[in-house]
């Protein structure tokens, strides 16, 4: 097993909550580690890339008015969000622009998955 050194704290999982706290602590002057399992960071939050380079999101990337510490985390360091309505279709963004439907390559991708 790999030996790290020493540290104040042991966060286990590299998920936004993970990494957050991992944030916390080192802001309070701990020397801290971060252990996964998977071979990524970022929990269920989960990025797939189509061919023509476009991203496609695929869980974790909505935040509602209860979650005020992650809307905090977000603000914090500078991520991108958009308005969505609380009913009604899905926000889509292809290319840089809402669409109304899923492009197929990107269906594609999801079937996949």
């Amino acid at each position: 097993m790999a030996r790290f050194g020493e540290c104040d704290v042991v966060v286990a999982g590299a998920g936004f909550a993970g990494l957050s706290a991992a944030d916390a602590l080192v802001r309070e002057g701990l020397t801290v580690r971060v252990v996964e399992a998977r071979p990524r960071v970022g929990g269920r939050a989960l990025t797939r890339f189509l061919p023509d380079g476009t991203q496609l999101d695929l869980g974790g990337q909505w935040i509602g008015p209860a979650q005020r510490h992650m809307a905090d985390l977000v603000h914090r360091h500078a991520v991108r969000t958009y308005p969505t309505p609380s009913r009604g279709a899905a926000l889509i963004e292809y290319g840089g622009r809402r669409v109304e439907e899923l492009p197929a390559e990107a269906a594609e991708v999801l079937a996949a998955l």
